[in-house]
């Protein structure tokens, strides 16, 4: 785009196809990665990682969890990879943040097979984030965890599946989402997640029986 530095003027004044070749620009250099993202700048963000992780979150009750095999969407989208996702993107990610020790243990918790690299993909981008944010957060304010494992028939408990139980949706879009008709079983799942959901924005908290997550007890409600 030309900036030198951050011109917030400039930037404003390029049209949207100028800023998306930009943005494909930036990831053929960078695959595997996500090109336009929040960055730490020291004015609307903390100037680092170390100081955003100083920081304490707003205290209010939160809700937090991810779905088990997250990474799958993005299997399926066409196009450049927006995520880290195969073996070696994932190893190399982990053995720049850790150290030799420490990444050879957690490579050794997963095998070297599909299953396995998709469980470490959805870990390292979605799985332990969030987790990471819900143990910080829970130091202070109350916190739920979840994990969800329904399994569409195509692409498992893939990104965004979840959203087709919170919201009921009708007819050919929810049997799309869901991977099915809507039978007894699945409309019971969709029944208790809106329970919980409504009743964490109605009264903030899910309903009774999920206990709450803790550093005494790190309760993770499948």
């Amino acid at each position: 785009l030309g900036l030198e530095t951050f011109d917030l003027d400039r930037l404003r004044s390029f049209d949207i196809r100028t800023l998306l070749v930009a943005q494909e620009k930036v990831h053929r250099l960078e695959p595997g990665s996500v090109p336009g993202a929040p960055w730490f700048d020291d004015e609307l963000f903390p100037a680092s990682l170390d100081a955003a992780l100083a920081l304490t979150t707003p205290r209010m009750p939160m809700l937090a969890g991810f779905n088990r095999d997250e990474i799958r969407t993005f299997e399926i989208l066409r196009g450049l990879p927006i995520l880290p996702m195969t073996r070696g993107d994932n190893e190399r990610l982990i053995r720049e943040q850790l150290s030799a020790t420490e990444a050879d243990r957690l490579l050794a918790a997963y095998a070297d097979t599909k299953r396995d690299n998709r469980a470490l993909a959805t870990a390292l981008t979605f799985g332990m984030p969030t987790l990471n944010f819900a143990e910080r957060h829970s130091h202070h304010s109350p916190t739920w965890f979840y994990r969800f494992d329904y399994e569409h028939p195509l692409i498992g408990a893939a990104h965004g599946l979840d959203l087709g139980f919170v919201w009921k949706f009708r007819g050919i879009a929810g049997f799309m989402i869901r991977g099915g008709f809507f039978t007894a079983k699945r409309r019971a799942l969709a029944d208790r997640m809106q329970a919980h959901w409504a009743n964490f924005v109605k009264r903030g908290r899910p309903l009774d029986d999920w206990p709450g997550y803790s550093q005494e007890r790190r309760t993770v409600r499948l």
